[in-house]
């Protein structure tokens, strides 16, 4: 005699079901994760290594303080060598370790208190004479819909993300403020990597989000001359701009990326993934097609 499920019988089988799918789901973000901080770090490093000489000024906060301790000036050295005198430090943010970072140790941010002012001394970008710049971060956002600083030297220029979420690059010239956005629009608690060039001469600031190109803006105005008094993290003095997350492995350039070092980054970054199995072959031949048509249709 055949015997039916009863309607329990049915409802437990749907929520272990529901359990299982959860779970799958959250390993699948994790891989997608972790696949796109890989592929980022890439970027990254090949980015360092192909601009080395043009590298201003580097912070990674790998300091002596311990996890969940406040952070001293000891934290905010510029590994790079800059002369940061008179490092002070607002509020009282955070040191996190490896499980909550991008990479190492980082910092975490209140949103309404908390930023570094890297002082006086260091990172010099005289931009009126024409001079390029890229600037680079890894940040994790714990809020939406406000204004977040990343890295500013005010004046004459701040890298934001904006109250719309996304990338947002503001300059100041003759007095007034302008701002260009990237094209697409972040989410919370997840890390990115983010990057900007500013060329001067173009009136161009080129987005990066993840090692890839997110937008192209210009601006109607060229910026002003370097009149910033001090180079600051996460804030500049405007406390309703501070940034609220976790802020990581900041670069400075005194060069914009071409498209020859955006190649080289893509290739490096792409062989890598596929040398340590973060994709597979048919992956990354057809990231290369797409690569290579989407270079075609822009020249």
């Amino acid at each position: 005699m055949n015997k039916s499920f009863t309607l329990i019988e049915i409802l437990i089988v749907i929520v272990v079901i529901g359990t299982i799918s959860s779970f799958i789901l959250v390993g699948t973000n994790s891989i997608t994760n972790s696949a796109n901080i890989t592929k980022s770090k890439a970027f990254s490093n090949s980015l360092r290594n192909s601009l080395l000489i043009n590298l201003k000024g580097e912070w990674n906060f790998e300091g002596p303080t311990s996890i969940d301790q406040d952070a001293t000036s000891s934290d905010i050295q510029d590994t790079w060598g800059g002369n940061n005198t008179g490092i002070t430090i607002y509020g009282l943010p955070k040191v996190k370790g490896e499980n909550d970072c991008a990479s190492g140790k980082c910092l975490a941010l209140n949103g309404s208190t908390d930023y570094v002012s890297c002082g006086t001394g260091g990172v010099s970008l005289d931009i009126s004479s024409g001079e390029s710049i890229t600037l680079e971060s890894w940040v994790k956002l714990g809020s939406l819909g406000k204004l977040h600083t990343i890295i500013a030297k005010w004046q004459p220029w701040i890298f934001f993300i904006g109250s719309n979420n996304k990338q947002y690059f503001y300059i100041r010239s003759g007095g007034s403020d302008y701002g260009v956005y990237s094209n697409t629009a972040l989410s919370s608690n997840k890390w990115y990597y983010l990057a900007v060039s500013y060329f001067r001469l173009e009136r161009k600031a080129v987005f990066y989000l993840n090692g890839k190109t997110d937008g192209s803006p210009v601006f109607t105005v060229d910026i002003n001359g370097e009149t910033g008094s001090r180079f600051s993290i996460a804030g500049y003095g405007n406390v309703n701009t501070i940034l609220n997350g976790l802020i990581d492995d900041i670069k400075i350039y005194n060069q914009g990326i071409s498209s020859s070092v955006i190649k080289e980054n893509y290739y490096s970054g792409l062989n890598r993934l596929f040398k340590n199995n973060q994709i597979g072959l048919n992956e990354f031949n057809q990231r290369l097609i797409k690569f290579k048509s989407n270079l075609a249709n822009n020249e």
